[in-house]
């Protein structure tokens, strides 16, 4: 996908938002309680952006900074999140590639200084009944040195054409997105995730938001992914809507000015797919996605995420608790 862009004179620098939820147990006590009933590390405290959380949370995440100068690995800020025990990282923005690599060991880093410290940490889209976890994808496009989003009077077209991109393979690409039976958990009305196909500047409340107005800043912030999501697939799969919307032209949809959660039907809004295999279903009729990803990548992942459903359901998964033991068991240690 980045080849792709550079043969129409675009680069892409993109950034991403790395959350997790940390346990006071060490991981051995975790998986004796089947990764359930575990303590959040930092108290009981869930306001996003406050640091109310207790010093030894704030003592993990400074461990965690120090480990990532030591190794060269550039990030920007860290904060606490909405749920207890859960962190917000954000790496500092490069090439989707750089991007990818950083993504995979900073997650290691936060794991190996978790284990050191004797807690557990987890990317689980939802490890517990409560809030979710994400993985949002910032992007910019940049062409002779200057960004390609920018515009003075709001999105340029080029960030227009990009939207229009993302919005009409969203549904698609939701299945790369949001990977796991957990993953589709977290969509649910006024809880913060985007669960329509939608769009907004400055809308936080929509699937993508558009920055818009600043030279240096006017971005994309893509809100689907979720804390599961592979990032290099996910990278991917952002790049390729970016460049179907602009080999295309595509306009995107009329922005949504007001809330994007609870729209009632009739306004043209779809929703996002809500299982993974309506996804994996809405993936396999893209015709765009199968051209720009390869045919064989996706047929691979339409008949993996088809698996993982049937291992749901014949292995122990009940898809009428909040968080069923068998996803706890398969997902909090995963990648």
């Amino acid at each position: 996908m980045t080849e792709r862009l550079a043969a129409h004179g675009f680069t892409a620098t993109v950034a991403v938002e790395i959350e997790a939820t940390v346990f006071e147990e060490p991981i051995h006590e975790a998986r004796a309680r089947g990764y359930r009933d575990l303590t959040p590390l930092g108290g009981s405290a869930g306001t996003a952006y406050h640091l109310a959380k207790s010093a030894d949370w704030t003592g993990y995440m400074n461990a965690v900074a120090d480990r990532l100068d030591e190794v060269g690995i550039a990030w920007e800020a860290w904060s606490d999140e909405d749920a207890a025990g859960q962190i917000e990282l954000n790496l500092a923005p490069g090439d989707p590639i750089g991007i990818g690599d950083a993504w995979a060991r900073t997650r290691q880093i936060m794991r190996e200084v978790a284990f050191e410290r004797g807690h557990s940490v987890t990317f689980m889209a939802k490890p517990t009944a409560g809030y979710g976890q994400a993985s949002h994808i910032n992007l910019s496009l940049q062409r002779d040195g200057a960004n390609a989003f920018y515009a003075e009077n709001g999105p340029s077209d080029t960030m227009l054409h990009a939207i229009g991109g993302l919005l009409a393979t969203m549904a698609g690409v939701t299945s790369i997105m949001l990977p796991q039976i957990t993953s589709y958990r977290r969509l649910v009305d006024l809880s913060g995730p985007p669960v329509t196909i939608s769009w907004g500047i400055s809308n936080k409340t929509a699937a993508v938001r558009a920055v818009c107005g600043h030279l240096a800043y006017s971005r994309l912030e893509y809100r689907l992914p979720g804390a599961d999501a592979n990032l290099y697939l996910a990278l991917a799969g952002v790049l390729a809507g970016v460049v179907a919307g602009l080999e295309r032209k595509t306009d995107p949809p009329e922005q949504v000015t007001e809330m994007a959660w609870c729209l009632p039907p009739g306004l043209g809004v779809d929703r996002i797919p809500d299982t993974i295999t309506k996804a994996a279903a809405a993936l396999e009729s893209d015709l765009v996605l199968r051209e720009l990803l390869g045919e064989e990548f996706v047929d691979c992942w339409i008949a993996s995420r088809r698996w993982e459903w049937m291992q749901f359901h014949t292995a122990g998964g009940d898809p009428f608790s909040e968080l069923s033991a068998w996803e706890s068991t398969r997902y909090f240690e995963l990648p």
